[in-house]
């Protein structure tokens, strides 16, 4: 960790040397921004090369100056037209200059730490300690099974995590909990639970409708769906969630799905938010799910997706020996992990091939808000490496509404409603009492 903080100490040094050389040649002397970039890089890379030799790595003492010297030139020779080349096709779609060149070398700090690592102070870098540890894997171990989503086998892709290489379905052995919420999201989950409302009421009359929200946290999707007039319930693992969601008049039980409600309990529309993915027994909660669902209701997966480019980017650098990003999005090490990772693909295939269930619509939310982010970031990472995700995950929320999202949306319907004498769907008829003194309740207070 020691090592690593010198590592980050030198990079954000080096960096703050290439951007003030950027903007003194370009803001104040008048050169182009491509010649700017050119010189700031060349003149960053000497220093760069020296500081980790002597302050980093300790690699001075290692008498391979020489080899150390080519290889770290040899790589800058290829990080500056790189950079460059970046730095061009940005301005040409459009960015300010500044803006342009600080993308350009987000995309080059994982090259650089990587071959930095791997090739170059390779005496001394087997000890670096990242934020969570980079450094050697130990050999996959988890024990190969058949794939939820399409059958085929599953293989170890590390210790702890397993992947279907016919489908792309991901599952890991870490521990299933209750846990909290992250710090930090509520503008960004308001805003797609806005965003998930408008396409179910694309699908079905919202008003009137029952829901149940299946890990409600604080109820916040509860009272969105309640100003569409939806009749809502949730449970919440967390005694206190439930609690805090209870004093504002939300019905809420505490407990897990689906033990803490009544067994004849039957919803138009059941969802689950940022929940689905720590299920241990997801085959067993969906299965559930259709028959707790009336004729015509609706599923509503909300959850993250293996496509998106965030979790590829982390994916690719684990694989480079950069685990911190990858054991992040699982939530490794926290207090409730992710148990599964799906595609839209085998999201489909698994639903399913398990249920009647059949696909409604598929399609993304937002994956990243600005708005609160030193919050999300520093709440579950070391202090030194927060400083260093935040820059990166700001200019990265600009571009990411064109990538890949990170979040999908899944929503699935039970068998086609009955049709009612003008032609429209039929209301359910089948509530317990629980859900209609929670549906009284909500209408008094309303």
């Amino acid at each position: 960790m020691i090592r690593f903080a010198r590592y980050v100490a030198v990079q954000a040094a080096t960096y703050g040397l290439d951007m003030g050389l950027f903007l003194v040649l370009f803001a104040l002397a008048g050169q182009g921004a491509v010649a700017s970039n050119v010189a700031a890089k060349v003149a960053a890379g000497v220093f760069a090369f020296l500081a980790h030799r002597y302050i980093t790595f300790e690699a001075a003492r290692e008498g391979r100056q020489a080899r150390q010297a080519v290889l770290y030139v040899a790589l800058w020779s290829l990080n500056v037209p790189l950079s460059t080349g970046l730095l061009a096709l940005f301005l040409f779609t459009g960015f300010p200059a500044v803006i342009a060149k600080v993308l350009a070398d987000v995309v080059c700090i994982g090259l650089n730490y990587w071959v930095s690592r791997n090739f170059i102070f390779v005496g001394s870098v087997g000890s670096v300690g990242s934020v969570g540890s980079v450094g050697p894997r130990t050999p996959a171990a988890c024990p190969a099974s058949a794939c939820p989503a399409c059958g085929a086998e599953m293989h170890p892709q590390c210790s702890w995590v397993l992947r279907c290489r016919n489908c792309s379905f991901m599952a890991s052995t870490l521990q299933p909990g209750s846990g909290r919420g992250v710090a930090g999201l509520r503008s960004l989950r308001l805003r797609n639970f806005e965003t998930i409302l408008d396409r179910l009421g694309e699908l079905l009359p919202l008003k009137g409708a029952s829901l149940l929200e299946v890990g409600c946290a604080a109820g916040w999707f509860l009272e969105c769906a309640l100003r569409r007039g939806m009749l809502v319930q949730g449970i919440e693992p967390e005694p206190d969630l439930a609690d805090e969601a209870s004093i504002r008049r939300l019905s809420i039980g505490a407990g897990f799905f689906p033990q803490a409600l009544d067994r004849h309990s039957r919803y138009n529309v059941i969802v689950f938010n940022d929940v689905f993915e720590h299920l241990p027994e997801p085959a067993d909660a969906i299965a559930e799910v259709e028959r707790r669902l009336e004729p015509g209701g609706l599923a509503v997966l909300n959850l993250p997706s293996s496509e998106g480019v965030m979790f590829r980017t982390a994916r690719l650098l684990n694989r480079l020996g950069i685990v911190a990003p990858y054991e992040r999005l699982w939530q490794k090490g926290m207090d409730s992990p992710h148990v599964t990772y799906f595609n839209s693909h085998n999201l489909q295939s698994f639903v399913e091939r398990r249920t009647a269930l059949r696909l409604e619509y598929a399609g993304r939310l937002a994956a990243l808000s600005r708005h609160g982010l030193w919050r999300r970031i520093s709440s579950s990472w070391p202090r030194a490496a927060s400083t260093v995700a935040f820059p990166v995950a700001w200019c990265a929320s600009f571009v990411l509404d064109w990538c890949p999202s990170d979040i999908q949306l899944a929503i699935f319907r039970k068998e086609a409603a009955p049709v009612d004498a003008e032609g429209g769907p039929a209301r359910p008829s089948r509530f317990d009492e629980t859900v209609s003194a929670a549906v009284s309740g909500q209408q008094d207070g309303s």
